[in-house]
Protein backbone atom coordinates (compact mmCIF):
# COMPACT_ATOMS: atom_id res chain seq x y z
CA UNK A 1 0.00 0.00 0.00
CA UNK A 2 1.10 3.24 -0.71
CA UNK A 3 1.86 6.09 1.25
CA UNK A 4 -0.26 8.49 -0.77
CA UNK A 5 -3.36 5.72 -0.41
CA UNK A 6 -3.30 5.75 2.86
CA UNK A 7 -3.07 9.24 3.28
CA UNK A 8 -6.29 9.01 1.08
CA UNK A 9 -7.99 6.05 2.86
CA UNK A 10 -7.23 8.54 6.46
CA UNK A 11 -8.82 11.77 5.35
CA UNK A 12 -12.00 9.73 3.61
CA UNK A 13 -12.64 7.91 6.75
CA UNK A 14 -11.68 11.28 9.03
CA UNK A 15 -14.34 12.31 6.80
CA UNK A 16 -16.68 9.49 6.88
CA UNK A 17 -16.50 9.96 11.06
CA UNK A 18 -17.68 13.78 10.92
CA UNK A 19 -20.22 13.10 7.97
CA UNK A 20 -21.77 10.38 10.51
CA UNK A 21 -21.51 13.12 13.54
CA UNK A 22 -22.75 15.78 11.85
CA UNK A 23 -25.94 13.32 10.97
CA UNK A 24 -26.71 12.30 14.50
CA UNK A 25 -26.02 15.95 15.50
CA UNK A 26 -28.88 17.06 13.01
CA UNK A 27 -31.57 14.41 13.82
CA UNK A 28 -30.79 15.32 18.05
CA UNK A 29 -31.76 18.95 16.54
CA UNK A 30 -34.64 17.90 14.81
CA UNK A 31 -36.04 15.80 17.55
CA UNK A 32 -36.07 18.32 19.90
CA UNK A 33 -37.23 21.05 17.31
CA UNK A 34 -40.24 19.04 15.78
CA UNK A 35 -41.21 22.35 14.22
CA UNK A 36 -38.35 23.12 12.62
CA UNK A 37 -37.34 19.49 11.71
CA UNK A 38 -37.19 19.68 8.08
CA UNK A 39 -35.44 22.85 7.66
CA UNK A 40 -32.97 21.34 10.05
CA UNK A 41 -32.14 18.21 8.28
CA UNK A 42 -32.55 20.19 4.67
CA UNK A 43 -29.57 22.20 6.06
CA UNK A 44 -27.72 19.88 7.47
CA UNK A 45 -27.79 17.46 4.48
CA UNK A 46 -27.05 20.42 2.28
CA UNK A 47 -24.08 21.54 4.17
CA UNK A 48 -22.64 17.48 4.64
CA UNK A 49 -22.63 17.65 0.47
CA UNK A 50 -21.01 20.75 -0.11
CA UNK A 51 -18.43 19.42 2.84
CA UNK A 52 -18.22 16.44 1.23
CA UNK A 53 -17.38 18.00 -2.43
CA UNK A 54 -15.06 19.94 -0.29
CA UNK A 55 -13.18 17.10 0.91
CA UNK A 56 -13.02 15.41 -2.23
CA UNK A 57 -11.57 18.20 -4.52
CA UNK A 58 -9.35 18.72 -1.72
CA UNK A 59 -8.16 15.11 -2.39
CA UNK A 60 -7.88 15.41 -6.26
CA UNK A 61 -5.96 18.75 -5.56
CA UNK A 62 -3.38 17.71 -2.37
CA UNK A 63 -0.34 16.38 -3.56
CA UNK A 64 0.54 13.14 -1.48
CA UNK A 65 -3.10 12.17 -1.22
CA UNK A 66 -4.79 9.21 -3.68
CA UNK A 67 -8.73 10.79 -4.47
CA UNK A 68 -9.53 6.79 -4.88
CA UNK A 69 -8.76 6.16 -1.55
CA UNK A 70 -10.60 9.62 0.09
CA UNK A 71 -13.47 7.89 -2.30
CA UNK A 72 -13.90 4.35 -0.26
CA UNK A 73 -14.58 4.88 2.86
CA UNK A 74 -17.04 7.41 1.47
CA UNK A 75 -18.92 4.76 -0.22
CA UNK A 76 -18.48 2.14 2.38
CA UNK A 77 -20.27 4.36 4.88
CA UNK A 78 -23.40 5.18 2.22
CA UNK A 79 -23.21 0.83 1.95
CA UNK A 80 -23.19 0.59 5.47
CA UNK A 81 -26.01 2.65 6.36
CA UNK A 82 -28.00 1.15 3.11
CA UNK A 83 -27.85 -2.57 4.79
CA UNK A 84 -28.52 -1.28 8.48
CA UNK A 85 -31.60 0.46 6.90
CA UNK A 86 -32.74 -2.55 4.56
CA UNK A 87 -31.64 -4.48 7.93
CA UNK A 88 -34.43 -2.82 10.39
CA UNK A 89 -37.61 -2.80 7.39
Amino acid sequence: MSADLLVGLLLGTAWALIDVWLLRRAIKRAYAVPKQAQRIIAATLAARYLLTFAVLVAALLLPGVDALGAVIPLIIQKIAVAVMALRHK
